[in-house]
């Protein structure tokens, strides 16, 4: 998700000797446009991003993959065996980050917290077992844990350390500004289904991290 971390756990992998990529962490490739394309041209155009060396794997991380209603029909005719990765935040904490950030597009903030209904879309297409869902929170409590299961998970070796933890990204836009009273109530009576409803998708949770939804723990 947006303002999840997804910057800093990307420089964090792409230090790994085994893992390659693009230059740029966002290609954004897929969306709207790519809904009529050719099934076997989407694949050649897609993988073509991404040269490697024999024994290495490659990728990319784009937030909006999340939110685009198209994208994981589209990303299983391209890549059918890609190994998701998830980073998922309190999404009113997320909220509050990314609004901050962007008050024009509030209302698009709120969209992306609909955790469960976004991940529902991705299991309708894949296996679970091809999707990891990270915790923000987690991963800034145990980076070093959070990150070999990342590895595990990702089948490269799992005993590589990067230089340093120290988020590159991931850094609060707001932070230090508290929600209006109403709106933050007014966010929690919404997400409250979907964090419940991630449960019953087979995510798993620290709940005591979300401070906005510890009463659910």
């Amino acid at each position: 998700m947006q303002r999840a971390g997804t910057t800093w756990w990307h420089s964090l992998l792409a230090q790994h000797p085994r893992i390659h990529g693009p230059r740029v962490k966002e290609m954004h490739f897929f969306g709207h446009d790519a809904v009529d394309r050719d099934p076997s041209e989407l694949a050649r155009e897609y993988a073509l991003h991404f040269p490697r060396p024999p024994g290495a794997i490659a990728g990319e991380w784009t937030p909006y993959y999340m939110q685009g209603r198209n994208v994981p029909q589209q990303l299983r005719v391209a890549a059918p065996d890609a190994r998701i990765l998830v980073l998922l935040r309190d999404p009113v904490d997320r909220y509050r980050s990314g609004a901050f950030r962007r008050p024009d597009r509030s209302e698009n903030a709120i969209r992306r917290g609909l955790y469960a209904t976004q991940l529902a879309r991705y299991l309708e297409v894949f296996p679970r077992e091809q999707l990891l869902v990270l915790q923000y929170e987690r991963c800034l409590r145990d980076p070093r844990e959070e990150f070999a299961r990342t590895l595990e998970f990702l089948r490269v070796d799992s005993d590589f350390v990067p230089k340093s933890f120290e988020r590159g990204g991931a850094r609060s836009f707001g932070a230090d500004r508290g929600l209006p009273t109403e709106l933050q109530e007014r966010l929690v009576r919404l997400y409250e289904p979907e964090v419940r409803r991630l449960a019953d998708l087979g995510i798993a949770l620290d709940l005591s991290l979300w401070p906005n939804f510890a009463q659910l723990a």
